[in-house]
């Protein structure tokens, strides 16, 4: 069956289907629909975390565990350097949307 997705949604399918099985994120971002997406999915664990340290504390925690596990949060700082490689001509929306599909995977 053929299914349209949107970019977010695809990702957090790819993720499911590689075997992610915990996913730990900071809400407020565009990647926020990643985590409720692959929250809706079978044997996914997510947590909405206060914070991009505690997201990356639980999803390495469970990589120890031996979960595979994601971490999905913006990453404004490297948004603003990629910006400065491209002349600074691109909006921070635009920063934002690019560089918070970037997910860590332990």
């Amino acid at each position: 069956m053929k299914k349209l997705l949107l970019g977010n949604e695809a990702a957090a399918y790819g993720a499911w289907e590689a075997g992610v099985n915990v996913v730990s994120s900071y809400p407020g971002t565009p990647s926020t629909e990643i985590t409720e997406t692959i929250s809706k999915l079978k044997g996914v664990y997510t947590e909405w975390a206060p914070n991009e340290k505690v997201a990356t504390e639980v999803a390495y925690g469970a990589a120890i565990g031996g979960a595979i596990a994601a971490i999905y949060w913006l990453m404004m700082l490297v948004g603003r350097f990629a910006s400065t490689l491209v002349s600074g001509k691109v909006s921070t929306r635009t920063q934002m949307t690019v560089v918070s599909s970037v997910a860590i995977v332990l």
